[in-house]
């Protein structure tokens, strides 16, 4: 009996030891957090790269089908299908007072959106004819609202808007809505409610596509120029629509497969088109709208973007001086007004504009909205 005591006081000797020692233990300190970098100009390429690769990676489709075409198609036919309900319930409906909760409550139904914020939002439109705000919240959802920012309303959240366009543009039946869905260009002649399709089938149909720098001009034609990347190794092409957005044709293509590279700018008061290009030296060049082709008006190395994305602005004053701006990647704010042959410095920024970019007020035109970031001499 001693023999078989013995191990077992032992054994618990050594677990009541064992477990006040490690009762006792320090814990192990926390690892020291590292420092946090923020990167001023946007997402790095590459992280873009490698996150959009691994999203397409996710997806499988039979040889030879494009699954971002299923996906366009099935949001337009599931929109249908939803409009045509609401459509359906809202004449069954009509002014009839309806009851429930047992007659507790009463009354007639309307339609009504999201009565909230339409949150960080991407592309605007002033709807003049309404007095109202349209918008693409960040999410791809189409809200309008009051000038004042109150009342928003959903228009459209059955498919996915995409930033780039949104422009009303008139037409022989009334007017037309432009906008981009998963990238691709599409017009709606019903206020956003049912979309179409642009023809142009090789705009933005394969990995790592876009669409960027749109520019709709207030001719006849109202004539929509874009910049389009059919995957992320093909080169940049500019394309032209001459049919308010019913289809669209390639008329040059870039050196490069970086939008990082290019901005077209529109400037205020004018239909002219502009694209500014950057690399060891700056060039400026006018699109001519006749005859398809950019004319080099400028090659600069006053004023270098280095390692900042390409960005222009500008406005024409009195239809003669035309005044443009653009910064640099350590914030510099340049101005030309001899459309690039020489540009002056005119102040620092305190902060990076990102995304948002550069502009010029339409209605003060010697007044850059850079301003508001504390430039240190008056634009």
């Amino acid at each position: 009996m001693k023999k078989i005591l013995f191990p077992i006081l032992f054994l618990s000797t050594i677990t009541v030891f064992a477990l006040y020692f490690q009762s006792t233990k320090e814990e192990p300190l926390s690892p020291q957090p590292t420092n946090t970098l923020i990167n001023e100009s946007g997402e790095d390429e590459d992280n873009q790269l490698n996150r959009e690769a691994w999203f397409e990676s996710m997806h499988r489709a039979a040889p030879g089908t494009n699954w971002r075409d299923l996906e366009r198609k099935t949001q337009m036919e599931r929109n249908e299908r939803r409009i045509a309900v609401r459509n359906s319930e809202l004449e069954s409906r009509g002014e009839k007072v309806e009851e429930i909760a047992g007659g507790i409550l009463t009354g007639t139904w309307k339609e009504r959106g999201s009565n909230n914020q339409a949150g960080s939002v991407h592309d605007t439109e002033y709807d003049t004819e309404a007095d109202k705000i349209w918008l693409v919240s960040d999410g791809g959802t189409l809200f309008k609202g009051e000038r004042d920012g109150s009342n928003w309303e959903v228009v459209n959240q059955n498919v996915k808007f995409s930033r780039g366009l949104l422009k009303f543009i008139p037409t022989d039946e009334g007017r037309r809505l432009l906008a981009l869905i998963e990238e691709s260009p599409y017009y709606s002649d019903d206020d956003g409610l049912t979309w179409r399709a642009a023809e142009s089938p090789e705009i933005r149909n394969h990995l790592l596509g876009d669409i960027k720098h749109t520019v709709v001009l207030e001719d006849n034609l109202k004539t929509i120029f874009l910049v389009s990347r059919k995957d992320y190794l093909s080169s940049l092409e500019l394309y032209k629509s001459t049919d308010k957005g019913e289809s669209y044709i390639a008329i040059h293509t870039f050196q490069t497969n970086d939008f990082r590279d290019i901005k077209i700018c529109k400037p205020h008061h004018s239909n002219d088109v502009y694209l500014i290009e950057r690399g060891s030296s700056t060039k400026l060049s006018r699109i001519n709208t006749t005859t398809n082709e950019l004319e080099l008006l400028s090659t600069s190395t006053e004023m270098i973007f280095d390692g900042e994305r390409a960005n222009l602005t500008g406005t024409t004053i009195n239809g003669s001086t035309t005044i443009f701006y653009a910064y640099t990647k350590d914030k510099k704010v340049f101005r030309t007004t001899d459309f690039g042959q020489n540009w002056e410095l005119r102040g620092t920024l305190d902060a990076s504009p990102w995304e948002v970019g550069i502009y010029v007020s339409p209605s003060n035109p010697r007044c850059s909205v850079q301003w508001c970031y504390g430039m240190s001499q008056k634009p």
